[in-house]
């Protein structure tokens, strides 16, 4: 692929510049209104670029005197919910910083349907690889929520770090990760029931930014349509309305207007480890490797979560 969105993988998650962006308790609602920002919320968008920079760790990588010259390239941009941030097939002419929200990938297919590739989330990166092959943008962007992002000149970048080797590391690095996570998911795809798969996108969805609340349960920092998910897992928008209801009716899930807001995941860990047993797989070996990507096994748990299954009942 000529473009990668890189999300901050090594180490800890950096800590992004306060914002007054309106919240709502344990996740970010995709129904909020897409109106113009508030006069806060512009407010906020006045932190220093050159600060900004510093949230990626390939931008981390570089001095504070080139972030300063990158920076004065560099401006910010407010995206409103379903907003168009780039579309497939054009030049790239700057590359995306997520500060706050989500984007989606997504790209157009020969019979004019749509694939859902993955979701950039803060810290992530976008057309970093494209600028420096100078190659046009290979997949469509569109803000999920209300979103703040960093528009970097891709001419600027692209000068920066074809001289920069510790950062074209990095971005290597960085690429390289998220090819193996969409490689897992393409297997996925084939390798698992209807059930395993939906579970394991719902595991994916709350490691973006998991917020966990009493009884095990984790808010999902987005909220997604059901025929958006049916993208994501390969599945029609019946069949995750089907499986929805019924793990709904067994307290797996919390739904709000058809949208899932928040998950037991011990109880969805247990869906994988099973569908994965059924189907004679269980955890791959990257799964084994980075229990940290992904969350969602049972024996690859995500410490964030736990391992208490549902109803007090030990994994």
């Amino acid at each position: 692929m000529s473009i990668m969105a890189t999300p901050a993988v090594l180490g800890e998650r950096p800590k992004l510049p306060p914002s007054t962006f309106p919240r709502t308790p344990g996740h970010v609602s995709a129904s909020h209104p897409s109106t113009a920002p508030s006069a806060e919320t512009r407010h906020s968008t006045n932190s220093r670029p050159d600060q900004l920079l510093a949230t990626h760790p390939a931008l981390l990588a570089l001095s504070p005197a080139e972030r300063q010259r990158l920076a004065r390239c560099a401006r910010i941009r407010v995206l409103r919910r379903k907003e168009i941030a780039g579309r497939q097939g054009d030049p790239v002419s700057n590359v995306i910083l997520v500060l706050e929200g989500y984007l989606k990938l997504s790209r157009q297919v020969s019979d004019g349907g749509e694939v859902f590739l993955d979701i950039a989330a803060p810290a992530a990166c976008i057309g970093d690889v494209a600028a420096l092959q100078r190659q046009p943008l290979d997949v469509n962007l569109t803000a999920l929520t209300l979103c703040r992002v960093l528009m970097i000149d891709a001419r600027h970048f692209r000068q920066t770090f074809e001289h920069h080797s510790d950062g074209l590391r990095a971005i290597l690095q960085l690429a390289s990760n998220r090819l193996i996570r969409m490689t897992e998911t393409l297997v996925d795809s084939s390798a698992l029931p209807a059930a395993g798969r939906l579970a394991k996108t719902l595991l994916r969805l709350a490691l973006l930014s998991p917020t966990e609340s009493t009884a095990g349960t984790v808010f999902l920092p987005v909220r997604l349509s059901q025929s958006e998910i049916g993208m994501m897992t390969g599945l029609c928008r019946e069949a995750v309305n089907k499986q929805l209801r019924a793990w709904l009716g067994d307290g797996l899930v919390d739904m709000t207007a058809g949208a899932v807001t928040a998950i037991r995941p011990a109880a969805l860990a247990d869906v994988v480890d099973i569908a994965s047993y059924e189907t004679g797989g269980g955890a791959t070996p990257s799964d084994r490797a980075r229990p940290h990507a992904l969350g969602g096994l049972p024996r690859a748990c995500d410490p964030r979560f736990g391992r208490r299954a549902a109803h007090g009942r030990q994994a």
